[in-house]
């Protein structure tokens, strides 16, 4: 993320950037609301795929409010398994080693 944004890319992670208003243990209607207004302030949504993500009722929720209420295209990576979604995937071989060859190990 911190790579990313130094190259000009604003990230939002809800974990750290609203860490005040969606503490994990305090989940509400009220959080469904600030993802909202934080998908809609989004030029892209990026899906990291794994087994996890999958069945994550939060992702599912994200990724159906972004396509279909927002119309907005989805980038996926798959880290693990398989996925039936139809987003763009995108190659961690090429684009992630270009966002990420600056990182320190």
């Amino acid at each position: 993320m911190t790579k990313a944004n130094s190259q000009g890319l604003s990230c939002y992670v809800d974990w750290t950037s609203d860490n005040e208003f969606l503490k994990r243990s305090m989940v509400s209607d009220y959080t469904k609301e600030v993802l909202k207004v934080r998908m809609k302030q989004s030029k892209y949504l990026l899906y990291l795929s794994s087994d996890r993500s999958r069945s994550s009722e939060w992702v599912s929720f994200e990724l159906d409010y972004y396509e279909n209420h927002l119309h907005r295209e989805i980038l996926m990576v798959v880290l693990d398994g398989d996925d039936g979604h139809d987003f763009k995937r995108i190659d961690l071989e090429g684009i992630g080693k270009r966002l990420l060859k600056d990182l320190p190990n």
